[in-house]
């Protein structure tokens, strides 16, 4: 039996979309290195790539920002020391950045991310997303960010850290930091004309007249540098030495109040037991008191009566002993009649 030859002249290109493989990374040339030399290939996995730490941070030391170069470029060093005041943190460990505990860094990544030239040759709107990789994250730093790098960006990326360990954490010039994917926008390519016109006219309005990111590095975070001033108080280790004091100074009166409060109500406890023990002791020896009167009372009564028993029978015995001397008396005159009366008859 013949095959039968499917026809598909009709039908319409299937265009990419969902997130691109290390191929497309590589094909579309969506990360360069800062020298613009091919990216690592040992840095690229089936769908990400590793980014890594670049030359020139902010980190904020002791209550302010403080521009620091790591790297042993030194005619870089040079550079940014004398057009934008960058120091060394280490005059012999040149490729180590310390970040403080609780305190805050700015850090910069090494690799220049293009999803300009793409977007302009072949109408292509992509994406990206990037994070810290999870070994930087079990290590107590955690990271914000844009929520995306937007099509018709070219440049440098950044990332804005708090080391909330209780140790110092040490950062390495050109070691893996970040992770980053790509993502196509859309597949219609009219829907894509119409964005990067509109993406044309956003990008000369915030890049001075220009289409993309000048790519000179930390210089180029516009809200760093608005006014011409970086912000002050940024940082974790900031808010922990002086908001942390100003929360307690505000709170204080509120803390002492409660004491007061508390102490105050303990005091009315005690005296509510107070007055109730005195009360119980009152009653108690009014009670004893009642009962000693009642005793004593029934003692003097019982005393009373006797006494009063006594001195009737003493009584008695006087009337007893008054009638035997009356009966004797009148024995003896009835014994001396009867004499008188033998005598007579003699």
């Amino acid at each position: 039996m013949a095959r039968v030859k499917k026809d598909d002249s009709n039908i319409a290109e299937i265009k990419p979309s969902g997130i691109l493989t290390k191929f497309e990374i590589d094909k579309y040339k969506l990360i360069k290195n800062s020298n613009m030399e091919p990216i690592n290939k040992d840095h690229i996995q089936v769908t990400t790539y590793d980014l890594k730490v670049g030359e020139a941070h902010f980190l904020y030391n002791e209550g302010k920002w403080e521009k620091i170069y790591i790297g042993k470029n030194v005619d870089r060093y040079n550079d940014f020391k004398n057009n934008n005041g960058f120091k060394r943190q280490h005059e012999v460990n040149y490729n180590l950045l310390e970040i403080a505990p609780y305190s805050s860094a700015i850090i910069q990544l090494d690799e220049i991310i293009d999803t300009y030239s793409e977007c302009e040759k072949e109408n292509k709107l992509i994406v990206g997303r990037f994070d810290l990789k999870l070994q930087e994250v079990s290590q107590g730093l955690i990271s914000q960010q844009a929520t995306q790098v937007e099509p018709f960006y070219k440049g440098r990326l950044f990332c804005y850290i708090y080391n909330f360990s209780n140790d110092k954490r040490v950062l390495e010039f050109e070691q893996a930091f970040a992770t980053i994917e790509f993502m196509y926008v859309s597949n219609s390519d009219e829907t894509n004309n119409y964005l990067i016109e509109e993406l044309k006219e956003k990008n000369k309005e915030k890049y001075g007249n220009k289409e993309y990111c000048s790519g000179e590095g930390i210089n180029d975070i516009r809200y760093l540098h608005h006014n011409g001033k970086i912000p002050k108080g940024l940082g974790l280790l900031s808010f922990l030495q002086n908001d942390v004091n100003n929360y307690i100074n505000t709170k204080a009166d509120e803390v002492k109040n409660n004491i007061y409060k508390e102490i105050n109500k303990f005091k009315e406890e005690v005296k509510e037991k107070i007055n109730f023990r005195d009360k119980l002791i009152i009653a108690i020896i009014t009670i004893i008191i009642s009962v000693f009167i009642a005793i004593f009372t029934l003692i003097f009564q019982i005393s009373n009566q006797i006494s009063n028993e006594k001195s009737s029978e003493k009584s008695n015995a006087s009337k007893t002993e008054s009638s035997h001397e009356t009966v004797n008396n009148e024995l003896k005159l009835i014994e001396i009649d009867d004499r008188m009366e033998g005598e007579i008859i003699e």
